[in-house]
């Protein structure tokens, strides 16, 4: 069972996200094509990334990225292609400050047998970049990359072997740092062959906030038929930090443990996922080890399924804020026989064993192979899970099947399954000591995008509208009708796809189909009211552009509004300072509002303010008189007066800071009340005039 094309053929990709729909859609491009790897944007969408078949799947394809939104649809979907290079496996992840996909591609190439695509958000070809030396990766053993983003916002290109058919001490594991353009800060390899005769294969790939990565994987030393884990921290600049490997006291010739991924905790603890078979038997278990962040082993947890002879691999793992896991797994039936029972799985779990949630999404029989290998998992915002799970029924069909969960993880037509945990298998760690070799490999590389529209995919929406506002003693329908479904369940009880409201409350609804299998949730606020409420919202966003304002009645629905100036529509566009009435009426009564609008200042505007009373007495507080303004960078003239009571002259000035210091001809003026005036102009306002009075006090 356990041979190169398992470790490829599945695909159970899953994405922590923030949504409610749980769902399950078979995503057929028409094609051989099993999905590698998915990951999300900032906003949302989501990045499915699958390998291409060639004429049978032994021979190597290309890969395809498709970018979709749950619930609205494929976005774009291209075919990726090195000129006259096969690919054999894939990587992708999101490049948020690039707003571009890099997608890590591992080539059939006896020498550059890695590459990166640079893809951005539209899906057009920024650059392509190959990498590698003739023969640091053997032909015989599928080849793996991983890419990541590092945190001084570069990316990250990892390449190794994918797993052992031949070990023979010359395989190496290859890391490489890419500036946004596509030339490389540095390249190195981790020379393992030359700690006795290693080999390595690649896990998962890590960059770490401090700068640092991880890598992790599998190490097979001195051609033995013995694997086990290791684990590689570098810093920011690739310089070797520790390296460990990991296997179990008293090991028996052909024990194998395998590491497939990585996650860090919270707490700082690293988690490697994988499998392990010790007993020779080909009783194969899940596999989770913690170590500490300096690769200490901590502790680890096996998982089986109970009452059952399953072999179970863990495919990806993701850490969750509160220290425990969530995982997907593939399990096949440990028979020789082609109707083997296979499961796609999915459990959330406490590092003591405590088992939170388990899952299987669907079944498979095998056909002379399996999908139970490769899976991978990206860590999204927030809340619920996306699962990619390959369906193989013959070597002529294999295509993904699309999976979204709610936080629990449940689809809507999970089934149930039994795990079985065990805490009692002690790893050890021994150092590892590669040797680091600086290369310079990076090449431009010929390549195309094509566009693909075999991709179909679509979700049933539920959408019960804006929490809304009626009057008694009216009432409202809530409508929930989905195509597809076969049961709803509303917070009331009911069970109809319509629900009539006539009281204040929340009402939510939760949609179901079995044979669809999909299971929608929405909600929505009903505020039923004995009055009319009526406001006026001043929407100034636009004014500094256009010099107008918005103004937005807000009211309940059905109510007949009347602007003061005879308008009846529930925005109006006004210009100036000042009062601003709107009256409606509905079943609920009659009401008025009055808002008193003051203008927004704009940048460079200089909307002064000029105070009513002074005391020049030099103290240091209100010793001097005039207009105080804001930002006066667009002002263009100024001119200020001051008269008194029998209109004479007393104070003149033509630049904003230079104010009345209470001085007439150099003596003190008497407490009086004297008189302003203002005149200056900007280049959005133009001539602006002002006027008041002021009081002198002594």
């Amino acid at each position: 069972m356990r041979t190169a094309i398992l470790s490829f053929l599945l695909a159970i990709l899953m994405v922590e996200i923030a949504t409610s729909q749980q769902f399950q859609r078979t995503l057929d491009p028409g094609r051989i094509s099993p999905g590698l790897d998915i990951d999300h944007r900032d906003n949302g969408d989501l990045g499915i990334l699958s390998f291409v078949s060639g004429p049978n799947l032994f021979t190597g394809g290309y890969l395809n990225l498709t970018t979709l939104n749950v619930p609205n649809g494929i976005i774009g979907s291209y075919d990726l292609r090195l000129t006259g290079i096969a690919a054999a496996d894939g990587k992708a992840v999101w490049w948020p400050s690039q707003k571009a996909w890099l997608v890590g591609m591992s080539a059939l190439d006896p020498s550059q047998n890695k590459a990166l695509f640079c893809i951005d958000e539209d899906l057009n070809l920024q650059w392509v970049k190959r990498f590698g030396e003739s023969g640091d990766i053997q032909e015989e053993n599928a080849r793996r990359v991983a890419v990541a983003v590092s945190a001084d916002d570069k990316a990250v290109l990892a390449g190794a072997a994918g797993n052992f058919a031949l070990n023979d001490g010359r395989n190496d594991l290859f890391v490489a740092k890419i500036n946004p353009d596509g030339s490389s800060v540095w390249e190195k390899q981790y020379r393992f062959s030359l700690d006795n005769s290693a080999d390595a294969a690649l896990g998962g790939l890590l960059a770490l906030p401090d700068g640092s990565l991880l890598v992790s994987g599998t190490v097979n030393k001195s051609f033995s038929d013995n694997d086990n884990l290791f684990l590689l921290k570098t810093d920011a600049s690739g310089n070797l930090l520790w390296a460990k490997e990991y296997g179990t006291p008293g090991n028996v010739l052909g024990a194998k443990e395998k590491g497939l991924d990585l996650c860090v905790l919270p707490n700082g603890h690293i988690v490697i996922n994988g499998w392990v078979d010790e007993d020779l038997a080909f009783n194969q278990d899940g596999l989770l080890l913690e170590t500490d962040e300096n690769g200490n082993p901590l502790r680890s947890l096996s998982v089986d399924i109970q009452n059952g002879d399953f072999n179970l691999q863990i495919n990806r793992v993701i850490a969750l804020d509160n220290n425990q896991v969530v995982f997907s797994a593939g399990a096949w039936e440990n028979t020789i026989p082609t109707d083997a029972l296979e499961l796609n799985m999915m459990a959330s779990l406490s590092l003591d064993g405590t088992i939170n949630w388990q899952h299987n999404y669907f079944d498979e029989i095998l056909v002379g192979f399996g999908t139970p290998g490769d899976a991978l998992l990206a860590r999204a915002a927030s809340g619920g899970y996306f699962m990619l799970a390959n369906d193989a029924l013959n070597f002529e069909y294999l295509r993904p099947v699309f999976i979204g969960t709610d936080d629990l993880g449940q689809s809507g037509c999970e089934k149930p399954v039994s795990l079985q945990i065990k805490t009692d298998r002690l790893f050890s760690a021994k150092n590892l000591n590669p040797v680091v070799v600086n290369v310079t490999t990076n090449q431009a590389a010929a390549a195309s995008i094509t566009v693909f529209t075999g991709y179909n995919f679509f979700l049933p929406q539920l959408e019960l509208g804006p929490d809304t506002t009626f009057c008694a003693p009216a009432q409202i329908v809530l409508d929930a009708t989905t195509p597809g479904a076969d049961t709803y369940a509303w917070n009331t009880g009911a069970i109809s796809p319509q629900l009539t409201v006539n009281t204040t409350g929340l009402y939510a609804v939760t949609v179901s189909a079995g044979a669809e299998c999909f299971k929608l949730e929405d909600s929505v606020y009903v505020t039923v009211s004995n009055s009319l409420a009526l406001n006026i919202i001043a929407d100034t966003s636009g004014f500094c552009g256009t010099g107008l304002i918005t103004l937005n009645a807000q009211s309940d629905p059905g109510t007949d509004l009347l602007w003061y100036n005879g308008l009846t529509t529930p925005t109006i566009t006004v210009s100036d300072a000042g009062l601003y009435t709107i009256s409606g009426q509905s079943s609920c009564g009659t009401a008025t509002d009055t808002l008193e609008l003051s203008l927004p200042e704009c940048p460079g505007d200089c909307l002064f303010f000029v105070p009513n009373a002074f005391t020049p007495n030099d103290d240091g507080v209100n010793d001097r008189f005039g207009p105080f303004g804001g930002d006066c960078s667009n002002l263009r003239a100024f001119h200020f007066r001051l008269y008194n009571r029998w209109g004479a002259l007393v104070f003149e000035s033509r630049e904003p800071t230079n104010r009345w210091n209470g001085e007439i001809n150099n003596r003190p003026a008497a407490s009086d009340v004297y008189v302003w005036q203002l005149e200056y102009r900007t280049e959005r306002l133009g001539v602006v005039r002002k006027s008041g009075d002021v009081t002198l006090l002594r």
